[in-house]
């Protein structure tokens, strides 16, 4: 009977050990930013560009141009990163930023931060980066790589750029109302104990 009950608790905590160690990850994101990296602009069919920039986005405002169009995500708006990684593959078998899936990219999470590397499924582009931290206030950056300068027209100009920037900052989530009436009525419900006492 003994031989029986320290084989199953062997089992037991074999079992334990083997399994993969599950980290979670759900915010709510406001996109800040939204802008292209390695801008050349170009005028006419010279070759040669009339502007370059590090960094080009609806902050260029002053200098007369605007990036091409907003990619899938506009300044304002607050959306939803979820994810479920498993810590032993260093894989997410869940994972959406807002539309877009990044199931199978590979990553860490950690208590006060964030990574997700390839692939952003719903971007055009060859690989991607996205971290940030986990807190209220703390910023994240999503980088989507075109590989090859990636081309557009606007406004008879033509625009060149290396990567799609996201820049977000991660907002608080409210309380649900019903949250705040069980606060509410167990503090009312302390408050009438203590009267009794």
């Amino acid at each position: 009977m003994i031989r029986v009950v320290f084989g199953l608790l062997l089992c037991l905590i074999g079992g334990i050990a083997s399994a993969s160690t599950i980290r979670n990850v759900d915010l709510k994101l406001r996109v800040d930013v939204f802008g292209y990296s390695e801008v050349k602009i170009f005028s006419g069919q010279s070759g040669t560009p009339v502007l370059t920039f590090d960094f080009l986005d609806s902050r260029n405002v002053a200098a007369g141009f605007f990036p091409p169009a907003d990619f899938m995500l506009n300044v304002g708006e607050v959306v939803s990163f979820s994810a479920r990684l498993d810590s032993d593959k260093l894989q997410f078998d869940e994972c959406g930023l807002a539309s877009s899936s990044c199931k199978g990219g590979f990553g860490f999470v950690s208590d006060d931060r964030f990574g997700v590397f390839d692939p952003f499924i719903g971007y055009f582009g060859d690989d991607s980066s996205f971290e940030g931290g986990r807190k209220p206030g703390d910023s994240a950056l999503l980088s989507v790589f075109t590989g090859a300068p990636y081309y557009a027209r606007f406004q008879d100009l033509d625009f060149s750029w290396r990567a799609y920037v996201h820049q977000f900052t991660v907002v608080p989530v409210p309380l649900p109302a019903s949250s705040l009436l069980l606060i509410t009525g167990l503090g009312l419900i302390g408050m009438m104990r203590r009267r009794e006492l």
